[in-house]
């Protein structure tokens, strides 16, 4: 094997991992439903929100009261607004992050059609329950196949390999 297949294998690698980790970050952006995709957000929202009055809009933020509700939307770099919610149908609490789909009623009040309400710990599970099931699949794999050195591949382990490992 020369060393040209070693590199082009590594740099494949590279390359799948890379693949991997983008394709991750890509899948915590994702709105919760593509028909929403359409609807002004906070960034186009949030500098003029008296243009947006009586038109559907999509805005999401930390709660920051609860009677009523009312979201602190970030805009921009350093921008922020505070957004009553009209209309949300689930209980939030204080620090939860709240995105709301429904129409503009004045530049401060939203009347939501529908929400969706994350609490802070969840963005965390999901990460640590990813992460744990990755170790957990990485280990499953390293107890069946070797890193074969000399050609840089993954190779079955052979029966009396599987009793040392």
């Amino acid at each position: 094997m020369g060393i040209s297949t070693i590199r082009g294998r590594l740099a494949a690698a590279v390359l799948l991992v890379g693949v991997l980790v983008g394709l991750f970050l890509w899948a915590g952006t994702i709105t919760p439903a593509a028909d929403d995709r359409g609807f002004p957000d906070d960034d186009e929202v949030g500098p003029t929100p008296e243009a947006y009055v009586g038109e559907r809009v999509s805005l999401s933020g930390t709660v920051v009261a609860t009677d009523p509700v009312v979201v602190e939307v970030e805009y921009g770099v350093d921008g922020t607004r505070t957004v009553t919610v009209i209309g949300v149908g689930a209980t939030v609490d204080r620090g939860d992050s709240l995105r709301a789909f429904g129409t503009l009623t004045d530049d401060s009040t939203l009347s939501a059609d529908r929400t969706v309400v994350r609490e802070p710990w969840e963005l965390r599970y999901m990460y640590g329950v990813s992460f744990l099931a990755g170790l957990w699949v990485l280990g499953r794999t390293l107890r069946r196949w070797r890193v074969d050195v000399d050609r840089l591949a993954f190779v079955p382990r052979t029966p009396t390999e599987d009793r040392d490992a």
